[in-house]
C-alpha cells in the first residue's frame, strides 16, 4: 500500500472537467447583449443566432479560464481560446468542428472597426431585405475602412487593383462582392441615402482575360471597343488586342498623358501622337523584338478604329 502512495503526484491535479453538462453555463449577460446586437446588425435569422450562442456557450463551458469573455466581443480572442482547449486534452464535444468555425467567423466578422458612413450603409442594406449571404457590404467594407475610404470614395480603379494582389481563388469571390456590392444602386433606399459612389466598381477582369499590363481598368469606351471587335481581322485574338490596350492605357498613364479621372475614347488613346510618346517612354526598359511586337499590336488596334 505504501507503494501506491509513494505513486501518486506531488502537485495536486485539480478539478476535472465535468464535460456531462457541457453548453449549461450561461453567458455573461453583457456578452450575450452584444451577441444579439451583431446579429441585428448583419441581418442574422434567428436561428442563426442561436446557433452562434450556443456555440459560443459551448466555447464558454470548455475554457477554464473564462476571464477573456469579460472583453468587448471584438477583443475576445476566440481563435487563442480555441488553440487552448484543444491542447488541454478535455473531452471535446462532437460537433466542435461547427463550434470552431462558428466562433472563429464571428472573430473574423467583429474584428472590423465599423466608420460611421460604412455602418450607415450596412444597416441600409439589412433594411433593404438583402440577406446576409448575398450581402457584399462587411467583405467590401473590411478592405475599405483599412484603406481608410468611405463608401462614396471607393471606385473601380481601386477594387481592379485589389482584385488584382489577390490568389485566383479570391479574386472570384471578391468580383462576385463586387457585382453584388454594384447592385447596391439598384435598390431605391440605398440609392436616395447618397452614401454609394454614382458608378459602379465593376466588372472586375474576366477569366482568362487578366492583363499582364492590366494595372488599370481600362475605359469605358475604350472596354467596348474591344467587345465590338472581338478576335478581330488582322491575326490577333481578343486576348492579344486586350493585352495590347492595357499596354498602351497603362504607360500613358504612367506618362502622365492622362489621369485616372480621363476617359478617353479609343480614337484618342491610341492616336499615332499618343502612342509615340508611350513607346518612348517604354523604348529602354524593353527589348527590341517586344516593343516590335506591342506596335504591331497597337498597330491593330488603330487599324480597326479606321474601319
Amino acid at each position: 500500500m505504501l507503494w501506491y502512495i509513494c505513486q501518486l503526484p506531488s502537485v495536486a491535479i485539480g478539478p476535472l472537467r465535468d464535460v456531462r453538462h457541457l453548453g449549461n453555463i450561461a453567458l455573461p449577460e453583457t456578452l450575450l447583449r452584444e451577441l444579439e446586437d451583431h446579429g441585428r446588425f448583419r441581418g442574422l435569422s434567428r436561428n442563426t443566432c442561436r446557433s452562434i450562442i450556443t456555440a459560443i456557450t459551448t466555447l464558454y463551458t470548455l475554457s477554464t479560464d473564462r476571464r477573456a469573455f469579460s472583453n468587448p466581443l471584438g477583443k475576445i480572442p476566440f481563435s487563442v481560446i480555441i488553440e487552448k482547449a484543444e491542447c488541454e486534452g478535455g473531452v471535446l464535444p462532437s460537433n466542435w468542428h461547427r463550434v470552431k468555425i462558428t466562433t472563429q467567423q464571428i472573430e473574423v466578422e467583429t474584428s472590423i472597426i465599423w466608420t460611421k458612413k460604412w455602418r450607415a450603409l450596412q444597416l441600409l442594406t439589412v433594411d433593404a431585405g438583402i440577406s446576409p449571404a448575398k450581402n457584399p457590404v462587411p467583405k467590401i467594407a473590411a478592405i475599405a475602412i483599412s484603406d481608410g475610404l468611405s463608401p462614396s470614395q471607393i471606385d473601380r480603379e481601386w477594387a481592379w487593383q485589389h482584385e488584382r494582389s489577390l490568389r485566383p481563388d479570391l479574386q472570384i469571390t471578391w468580383s462576385a462582392n463586387v457585382a453584388r456590392f454594384d447592385a447596391l444602386l439598384g435598390e431605391r433606399k440605398i440609392e436616395i441615402s447618397g452614401q454609394l459612389l454614382t458608378g459602379p466598381l465593376g466588372p472586375m477582369p474576366r477569366r482568362g482575360m487578366r492583363a499582364k499590363h492590366g494595372i488599370f481598368p481600362l475605359p469605358p469606351g475604350v472596354d467596348e471597343f474591344l467587345e465590338a471587335i472581338g478576335d478581330g481581322l488582322v491575326g490577333f485574338s481578343q486576348k492579344q488586342l486586350n493585352e495590347a490596350a492595357h499596354f498602351v492605357w497603362r504607360f500613358a498613364r504612367e506618362a502622365k498623358l492622362f489621369d485616372k479621372h480621363c476617359a478617353p475614347e479609343p480614337e484618342v488613346l491610341f492616336d499615332e501622337a499618343v502612342l509615340t510618346q508611350v513607346f518612348e517612354k517604354v523604348r529602354g526598359d524593353m527589348s527590341s523584338q517586344a516593343l516590335r511586337e506591342q506596335r504591331r499590336r497597337a498597330g491593330a488596334l488603330q487599324f480597326h478604329l479606321r474601319l
